[in-house]
């Protein structure tokens, strides 16, 4: 029986056990601001068994790659084509159904390593406005294998952007921009705080207030009243961002600082 995500000791213990993603399938979201970390515990939970592979086989590449190889096809199976229908209540949250995209991160990196990256593929203006105009028509459509396109987009983007450049000179500028560079050191905590901002800022401070603003006699700008993202994006964003900062810089580099202390080997 898992401990209950109403009760605020439970939940925290199944926050600091990285057992929340299963608990949600049990009693549902406990709330909204943060319903978002159950991806933190999938990625835990790949992390705990990950290193004991690596480590095992740090020698033997080519095995490690069929390892990887079959993680991917088994979870994205699971995931895109529900091929175990007792466990598909996991699918979404579970760690079997969304290892694959770990895996196919880790395929990127075992791939480097042995030089296989194709060169051509990866150097070419076609296949890059190919993998671009993929990634548009996934996001906006709807279909079977819809989580591993997006997954296989993501990877090529990923290692596009770390081991080569983009054709488009604009791309390379937005991608090496010291602002957007920042953006991404500090990705972490946005992630992390954007919903209890959007949660807590929302509920107590400006929903009540948006409520008590007479629009009726906005005339025909009256229709502002059901666009309050025009203030809740920039808003929440940039209160994101300056928590994200904050939490950065006094928790999270000095604890970066102990790891490469005691751990750096």
């Amino acid at each position: 029986m898992f401990i209950s995500t109403t009760d605020s000791s439970g939940l925290f213990a199944l926050l600091l056990t990285y057992t929340f993603n299963y608990a949600i399938i049990f009693h549902g979201f406990p709330s909204f601001a943060i319903w978002h970390l159950w991806s933190l515990s999938v990625e835990e939970q790949f992390y705990l068994l990950w290193p004991f592979i690596t480590i095992t086989l740090k020698n033997k590449l080519d095995i490690l790659f069929g390892i990887v190889l079959l993680i991917i096809v088994v979870s994205y199976s699971q995931l895109c084509f529900n091929m175990i229908p007792s466990i598909s209540a996991y699918n979404y949250y579970g760690l079997l159904s969304r290892m694959g995209s770990l895996g196919l991160g880790a395929l990127g990196v075992i791939a480097y390593k042995k030089e296989l990256l194709p060169q051509k593929l990866f150097k070419s203006k076609i296949f890059e406005y190919l993998m671009l105009g993929l990634l548009c028509v996934t996001l906006i459509s709807s279909f079977s294998l819809k989580m591993f396109f997006l997954g296989l987009c993501s990877i090529y983007l990923v290692l596009k952007s770390a081991y080569f450049n983009f054709s488009l000179n604009s791309i390379n500028r937005f991608l090496t921009n010291k602002y957007i560079v920042y953006i991404g050191t500090i990705s972490y905590g946005i992630y992390i705080y954007h919903l209890p901002i959007d949660y807590f800022f929302s509920k107590y401070l400006l929903d009540p207030f948006w409520k008590s603003i007479p629009f009726n006699s906005f005339g025909f700008l009256k229709k502002i009243q059901w666009n309050i993202w025009i203030i809740e994006l920039p808003l929440y964003s940039s209160l994101s961002i300056l928590v994200a900062s904050l939490s950065f810089r006094f928790i999270e580099r000095p604890l970066l600082g102990l790891k490469d202390k005691y751990f750096k080997k």
